[in-house]
């Protein structure tokens, strides 16, 4: 879909890396080994960010109730709950077919934004067009590019995203599987949900494109204190 996809990051103190005398790959022990190692450990022990912007994104919403009964009708599971939540689920067709998988996030009532992986953009933007009701009363708008993604995961997470923002990261006023529209220092109107889809606890940013870079030099700043690496993200 357009967005180029970091697998890792070498050491740049390495000055044979990517030679020819310095193969890439091989059956023993590769050669971005420890790169990986240290990515994986500042997830583990400390806290990371993640590019995952190529997601798709797309917005649903009608004026009644139609857009709730839309997606009822598409989700194999129940989207029509407090709006807030967010919703893992899968879209089947008639046969019981997995034409999608996906999290729907009720944004407001009748609002919702679709989240589902970049290889699935066309495929998953074809399928809610298909079966959109004939009077016009559900309006689906593809904001992929509207959108940027930053996952903070690691155990200092909730402690890097007070460190940029007024809203409280605690569990119990910020909870699980839940989303709340925050300012990110002098950035307002990010999404940000407590959803790491890495299966700990942490947080994905959706910011507005034009303020993706400010928010990522913000989270970097405020991260020195947490020993912060970036990394980008792979969707396996």
């Amino acid at each position: 879909m357009a967005y180029e996809r970091v697998i890792y990051f070498h050491n740049p103190d390495d000055d044979n890396f990517g030679k020819e005398s310095s193969p890439m790959w091989s059956w023993s022990k590769l050669r971005w080994f420890e790169s990986v190692q240290e990515e994986y450990w500042a997830c583990k022990e400390r806290v990371c960010l993640m590019d995952m912007s190529s997601f798709a994104k797309f917005e649903v919403r009608s004026r009644g109730e139609e857009a709730t009964a839309y997606l009822q009708e598409l989700c194999s599971n129940n989207i029509d709950t407090n709006v807030g939540n967010m919703v893992h689920t899968g879209m089947q067709n008639a046969q019981g077919g997995f034409e999608n998988g996906c999290t729907v996030v009720g944004l407001d009532q009748n609002h919702y934004f679709i989240i589902c992986p970049a290889t699935q953009e066309t495929r998953a933007i074809a399928w809610l067009e298909r079966h959109l009701p004939c009077n016009g009363s559900v309006q689906v708008m593809d904001a992929t590019s509207m959108f940027s993604g930053i996952n903070i995961i690691g155990p200092h997470a909730q402690q890097l995203l007070a460190g940029v923002s007024d809203f409280p990261t605690n569990k119990s006023d910020f909870r699980p599987m839940t989303v709340n529209l925050i300012d990110v220092g002098n950035a307002s109107s990010v999404r940000a949900m407590r959803l790491t889809h890495a299966g700990e606890d942490g947080f994905i940013l959706y910011i507005p494109s034009e303020y993706a870079l400010y928010v990522y030099d913000a989270l970097i700043t405020a991260g020195k204190d947490c020993r912060l690496l970036r990394l980008t993200s792979s969707e396996d």
